[in-house]
């Protein structure tokens, strides 16, 4: 009876023996977790790894943090330079093993397959979560790669092993930071109706409506109230390489330095709903000042990629003479 059970269990997890030497018989990473170093992605499972090293150039472009459309995942050839590998090894493994430069003597690898043909399917998503810092709003907090190998033929020392289809698994990448930690005082172009608010790197820019901006009180409680569009009230959050200074907002044309490397547009406001501006004025000194906010207004990158900024967000004071 122990016999049958033991025999029962090294069929379960894929593994016979044949005059001591351990023979794998097909690959079960389901529940290994994705981890990854430099440009090689990896799952261990006890003894086993599965391994997936790439050139810097084609990690850069398989794992790219856009979403990819649906239905059009990016693709990757298995071949010698984007390799697939599968090693079993002497011991347990950890990600020393795999990351070292010099890797550690033991654990030893018995058997190797190589991918020697197919393709990596990766498709892309944007993890949303509720942000703490606004009542109502959401953040990017990631991208999911989904790697799936299509046609995978492995080459191994008994036989060429294929897989019309193996899901390899999630590999979650951090998103940059689109951050909303502006000061409250606004600023406007001499020459245009262009509103703008910059931290560093980042700007968010409102094309904003005239008869929004009145050098002339509002009543208690009775905010002017418009709603984004497309070309007026157009506000946009716009991430730069650099540092970005007033003085690229107000010209003719908009300069090339700093490279504008993200943009994300709000979406057009919807009547008592969504995409609300609301400008509240007041005197102040010799002049008026505009406190303006905007009311669930989601951001919505050229990729599709969508997230509402609060419920009710301050966007800042513009002081006008």
């Amino acid at each position: 009876m122990k016999k049958f059970l033991l025999l029962a269990v090294i069929a379960m997890i894929g593994i016979s023996c044949d005059d001591g030497i351990i023979k794998v018989e097909n690959l079960n990473f389901t529940d290994a977790v994705t981890k990854t170093c430099g440009t090689i992605v990896y799952k261990l499972n006890d003894n086993e790894a599965l391994i997936i090293s790439l050139p810097e150039a084609a990690y850069n472009t398989a794992f790219l943090n856009q979403p990819t459309p649906i239905g059009q995942p990016k693709t990757i050839s298995i071949n010698t330079e984007n390799q697939v590998l599968y090693r079993f090894y002497n011991g347990p493994l950890t990600s020393e093993t795999i990351c070292s430069a010099v890797p550690p003597i033991n654990p030893q690898p018995q058997e190797e397959w190589i991918g020697v043909s197919g393709t990596m399917e990766i498709t892309t998503t944007a993890v949303i979560e509720p942000n703490p810092d606004f009542v109502g709003g959401q953040k990017i907090t990631a991208y999911r790669h989904q790697i799936t190998f299509k046609n995978i033929t492995f080459q191994k020392e008994s036989g060429n092993q294929f897989y019309d289809s193996f899901v390899f698994g999630v590999f979650q990448k951090p998103a940059d930071v689109i951050s909303f930690v502006f000061d409250e005082n606004l600023e406007k172009c001499s020459n245009s109706n262009l509103i703008f608010n910059i931290a560093g790197s980042s700007a968010l820019t409102l094309k904003v409506d005239p008869a929004l901006i009145v050098n002339q009180i509002t009543p208690l409680d009775q905010p002017r109230v418009g709603y984004l569009g497309t070309d007026q009230n157009l506000l946009q959050y716009k991430k730069f390489e650099a540092v970005v200074t007033p003085s690229y907002f107000c010209g003719s044309t908009f300069p090339t330095i700093p490279l504008l490397i993200e943009t994300y547009n709000g979406n057009p406001g919807v009547e008592n709903e969504s995409g609300i501006i609301e400008v509240t004025t007041t005197t102040n000194g010799t002049g008026f000042l505009h406190e303006i906010h905007l009311k669930k207004v989601t951001l919505k990158s050229t990729l599709g990629v969508s997230f509402l900024i609060a419920d009710d967000y301050n966007y800042g004071q513009l002081f006008t003479n």
